[in-house]
């Protein structure tokens, strides 16, 4: 074991005793309340209004101590970006499940789509001059290892956890955030990413091959679409109540805009599509999967996902 790697070992240690820490303090606090806390300890960015708008928490920031890179899976990991992640990946408790809408915006803004589109807006915006150095910035693969650690070690924990909302009883947490990441930890990086593929894109994987990459690549595309449509709706000042309102309001937000631009249009944008292909690509080699080729010829907006 090298020094770097001893390193980033010992940073896992580390977080995994500081959560195990606040899980022994707040023993009667849920998953998402704990990953909350946690977030307080990444960067100052990850309380912002927009953050705390985007996954409906508001926490105040305390300090960087989680803001490292870990081995995790065998992976180098940005731990914040990680937890921050996470935090809009765990289900609310109890009643808190019922509102879909709190947590449909994940991986809308801190993980893989919000990622991606940040790629898009920032080379619009001019800030790269070019898409690929964009996506290189906004979507490194750090940042990809931490959404799909973020999204299995939530998978995890909400599957293990029974909300009791039926009964109006407390909700059960079958599997602390510490369990969690042990648990994801054990894992094979290849097999972690074909379990997202699966659980958080619909794909269907048979003899080493995703047998529906259009609807893969539907999927990915519509969630770009969607954080670009959440962003005007954030920057005009308008409360998104459910991802409904976002296809009810984009051709009146368009125009208000002045970008005369329906949703169609938007997701045939080069530079939605590049990014698109970004990740899918990823995906498929993380996953030590075959190539496949992709048709954009899916209506994302009427029918189909």
């Amino acid at each position: 074991m090298n020094t770097l790697t001893s390193s980033l070992e010992y940073n896992r240690l580390q977080m995994l005793s500081f959560v195990e820490h606040l899980e022994i303090q707040y023993p009667q606090a849920s998953p998402y309340e704990i990953a909350n806390e946690l977030r307080r300890y990444t960067r100052k960015s990850y309380t912002s209004s927009l953050f705390r708008w985007a996954i409906l928490s508001d926490v105040e920031y305390i300090d960087n101590r989680l803001d490292t890179t870990i081995l995790l899976c065998g992976q180098n990991t940005d731990l914040a970006h990680f937890i921050a992640s996470l935090s809009d990946q765990i289900q609310l408790p109890g009643l808190g499940s019922w509102f879909n809408f709190t947590t449909s915006w994940t991986a809308k803004h801190s993980s893989w789509s919000g990622d991606l589109a940040q790629a898009v807006l920032d080379f619009r915006a001019r800030k790269f001059p070019t898409i690929y150095k964009a996506l290189e910035a906004d979507a490194s693969e750090l940042d990809l290892v931490a959404n799909v650690a973020a999204f299995r070690v939530g998978y995890i924990v909400n599957k293990r956890t029974d909300p009791g909302i039926l009964r109006f009883r407390k909700p059960r947490y079958g599997l602390k955030i510490s369990e969690a990441v042990l648990a994801y930890d054990r894992g094979v990086y290849s097999g972690q990413v074909r379990e997202f593929i699966i659980e958080g894109l619909n794909g269907k994987i048979e003899k080493n091959k995703i047998v529906n990459p259009g609807e893969v690549e539907a999927k990915i595309r519509k969630s770009i679409v969607e954080f670009l449509a959440f962003m005007q709706l954030y920057q005009l000042g308008v409360k998104i109540k459910n991802l409904s309102k976002v296809k009810e309001n984009y051709r009146t937000l368009s125009h208000m805009t002045h970008h005369d631009i329906t949703p169609e249009q938007e997701a045939g944008e080069d530079d939605v599509r590049i990014a698109t292909l970004y990740f899918f690509n990823y995906l498929v080699q993380e996953g030590k999967l075959d190539p496949v080729q992709i048709y954009f010829m899916h209506d994302l907006w009427n029918g189909g996902i």
